[in-house]
């Protein structure tokens, strides 16, 4: 026998909570940066990029980089009773790409850059991914905090678990330059 009752019920349950949970929001923006390589001989790319590179960490010199940085925002509604609950949540990612750009070079040259670039592109593009996958989980879990006793300390907490979360995607971006040795296994590298 079909209980209408039981249908209804959780039809309209379906619709509502939705509605009762926090209303999220991630914006992205990247921006790219090139940086000059001037005219290159043949046999020379590398200690040519070497040269003109300002990506400079531990003293080791790199081609590309990508710096990300999130922001956040919520705002919390508050029970007759004092407890407190995130109502809506915004959070902000914003990531620069630097990379070369070759001026002038013969065309074997020209083409090796051009391989290298697309390799060196798509492994800063991964970068920039573990930013989204960090903005998308802080968003996420904002929104997903369960009411707390008052907004002093569901403010405390959403901001403590976003700058934890910040953390693991920075060990994130870590160990994929370690998996992938900064690129060298996804084709970003140039013999010396």
């Amino acid at each position: 026998m079909f209980d209408h009752r039981i249908t209804t019920t959780l039809l309209l349950l379906t619709t509502l909570l939705p509605a009762l949970q926090a209303q999220a929001e991630v914006t992205e923006t990247l921006t790219m940066t090139n940086y000059r390589v001037g005219t290159v001989s043949r046999g020379e790319l590398r200690s040519a990029m070497n040269a003109a590179s300002p990506i400079r960490e531990n003293g080791e010199i790199f081609h590309g980089y990508t710096k990300w940085h999130i922001n956040w925002s919520f705002r919390w509604k508050t029970s007759p009773g004092g407890a407190c609950r995130i109502s809506s949540v915004r959070t902000d990612l914003s990531g620069n790409i630097t990379l070369p750009s070759l001026s002038n070079a013969d065309t074997a040259t020209m083409t090796q850059f051009n391989q290298y670039l697309t390799a060196l592109s798509s492994h800063e593009m991964g970068h920039f991914a573990n930013g989204k996958e960090t903005a998308r989980a802080i968003d996420n879990a904002i929104a997903s905090l369960p009411e707390m006793p008052n907004c002093q300390v569901l403010e405390a907490s959403a901001n403590d678990l976003a700058q934890q979360l910040i953390r693991t995607g920075n060990m994130q971006d870590k160990q994929y330059d370690a998996t992938t040795q900064h690129g060298k296994t996804q084709g970003a590298w140039l013999a010396k």
